[in-house]
């Protein structure tokens, strides 16, 4: 017979979310995770099966998150809307006091192992949303949707999602929301105002 747990699992997320948050995965080991806590290694084992498993289930949990700012943005009506939407909701998300500043997974991926399955799923998820904002970026090009005829779709998705990572890293450096939401504004003056021919 499986032993009740003796903890709030809820809560006991919600720290290990903080750790991982402010320390990376690589910086947050069992012991670390069960003295804050305030459990034991087996304990933590029987709860979530290991500190893989722990860390996958706080970031898909993190990621749904992501995926809100993110579809909001693809909402908007034209190219320019989407890149604002997506930038100061990236703000927004990444300097919210409820939790630590900057990307959780921004500060997980660099110090992670070059080999570990995490590292490449999350270039997956770049290399993924770099080509939804070029496909994005074309479509509105095509249709006069505020996308200059001169700039190159992929190029410049390759530019908004370094953006939002430069955010992150700015974020976690200290940067006010106010401080990026300016970044962002000054950004946003180099688009050229397109008109629908």
């Amino acid at each position: 017979m499986a032993r009740p747990r003796t903890f709030d699992i809820d809560s006991a997320l919600d720290i290990a979310t903080d750790m991982f948050w402010r320390r990376g995965y690589d910086g947050t080991s069992i012991a670390d995770l069960t003295k804050a806590i305030g459990i034991s290694a087996p304990s933590f084992y029987f709860a979530f099966g290991s500190k893989d498993a722990a860390f996958r289930r706080i970031t898909e949990a993190y990621l749904a998150r992501q995926d809100e700012v993110v579809e909001t943005a693809f909402r908007k009506p034209e190219a320019r809307l989407v890149v604002e939407a997506l930038l100061m909701g990236f703000v927004d998300f990444l300097t919210d006091p409820e939790h630590a500043p900057g990307c959780l997974i921004l500060n997980s991926s660099l110090p992670i192992a070059e080999d570990h399955p995490f590292r490449a799923e999350w270039a997956e998820d770049r290399r993924a949303l770099r080509e939804r904002l070029a496909e994005r970026f074309r479509k509105d090009r095509r249709a006069d949707r505020g996308f200059p005829s001169d700039w190159d779709p992929a190029h410049t998705a390759r530019l908004v999602v370094s953006l939002i990572w430069g955010i992150a890293v700015e974020a976690h450096s200290g940067a006010s929301g106010p401080e990026l939401r300016r970044m962002v504004a000054q950004f946003l003056k180099t688009w050229p105002q397109v008109q629908a021919s």
